[in-house]
């Protein structure tokens, strides 16, 4: 988990506020009377951002300034700041909306410096931001040319009061036990590729996703989940970008869906059958007669099988000529040439089967009524 990342800084920061006297000054300010009500939130203008997304050569003592695109709450900006490493302020000045931070001690001389202004940094309205700013720079004379590329599956804890972030860190940094200090953020959509630049090639890497309840940058909070990529990361010579493996953060339902449509002729009826990939590597069709989840009779239409999660399957319809609800080679059937995947998600939908024209031969009454044990229609039977 990423701890301890401003509680020192907050603390000096808010010291020196309270020595200047800018803490009554800070205070949040109604909206005029009268006029537009504002509706636009507060951004970052990234103009005035200095240093500069990227840049290098950056002196020790450099101050960070930033420009806001109008009156912001300066103690809610404050309180949204996060640097890694951690620094303390040796100066920390507001003029107008432009904040300016210098540290007491020096920017980071053996890794670059991210800092982030959360979402949550409000205007003096009480408007907030809703989208964070993030920039990093190095002292270094060039930038880490590194990327790391993926995919983050996110669980059930995630929805739409939270965020879904991964980062890269090292155990080459100097952070305390049992602390981690991204180099890069970087907030993504579960099952979306994610990009994460900016990293050294002579160290190892770190990927970490973290479902984000709470505004912390961590795990932690009622529906948080924090899950380190199952590889670490290391650059060969002469390659500069490397992508991980697809993971999951957080927990899957124990029960997924499988869902599409099925188009079959008239007077005929088909089933979908689903089984685990492993036990279903038949190159034929063979697989869909061993089948263990099936959902039919369908006359056409939409379908939806209830499968367990965590499992690749191979996913096939048939029209069931002679009635028995089983599979025989004799019978047309559609296989899906590519496993269609419940290890990530919880859901796999768009799926389509077309049946329509593939059993030719004359229709039998018997052949398409559903079998007498049959007790209900679109139903799935149990394994």
């Amino acid at each position: 988990m990423i701890r301890g990342s401003v509680s020192r800084q907050a603390r000096t920061v808010a010291a020196v506020l309270a020595t200047g006297g800018l803490l009554a000054a800070c205070a949040k300010m109604g909206a005029p009377p009268g006029g537009e009500i504002d509706d636009d939130p507060p951004r970052v203008v990234l103009e005035s951002v200095s240093p500069g997304p990227g840049a290098a050569g950056v002196a020790a003592d450099s101050a960070f300034v930033v420009a806001f695109s109008e009156r912001v709450d300066r103690r809610s900006v404050l309180r949204s700041l996060r640097i890694f490493p951690p620094v303390d302020f040796r100066d920390v000045d507001w003029r107008g909306d432009t904040l300016s931070l210098v540290p007491a001690g020096g920017w980071s001389a053996d890794r670059p410096t991210l800092i982030r202004i959360e979402g949550s940094a409000r205007d003096s309205h009480g408007l907030a931001m809703g989208e964070s700013f993030q920039t990093v720079f190095t002292r270094r004379a060039h930038p880490d040319s590194g990327v790391v590329t993926g995919r983050a599956w996110a669980g059930k804890e995630l929805d739409a009061s939270k965020r879904f972030l991964v980062f890269a860190w090292t155990t080459q940094d100097s952070a305390p036990e049992g602390e981690r200090w991204p180099v890069a953020i970087a907030e993504t959509k579960s099952g979306e590729d994610f990009r994460l630049s900016g990293l050294a090639l002579e160290r190892t890497w770190t990927v970490t996703g973290v479902i984000d309840s709470d505004g912390s940058l961590r795990g932690t909070g009622r529906g948080g989940a924090e899950v380190d990529a199952p590889d670490t990361v290391t650059f060969p010579d002469d390659v500069r970008e490397v992508r991980i493996a697809d993971f999951l953060v957080g927990t899957l339902d124990s029960l997924g869906t499988i869902q599409g449509e099925v188009a079959v002729d008239s007077a005929r009826t088909a089933w979908v059958v689903a089984t685990p990939f492993a036990s279903a590597d038949s190159a034929s069709a063979d697989w869909l007669a061993r089948t263990e989840r099936r959902t039919g009779p369908l006359a056409g239409g939409p379908f939806s099988l209830s499968v367990p999660t965590g499992v690749d399957y191979r996913v096939g319809a048939f029209v069931d000529v002679d009635g028995d609800s089983s599979w025989r080679a004799e019978e047309p059937s559609v296989p899906l040439e590519s496993p269609v995947s419940l290890r990530f998600r919880s859901v796999a939908e768009g799926l389509r089967f077309d049946l329509v024209g593939l059993a030719p031969w004359p229709v039998d009454s018997s052949a398409t009524s559903a079998p007498a044990d049959s007790a209900a229609t679109n139903e799935e039977k149990a394994p």
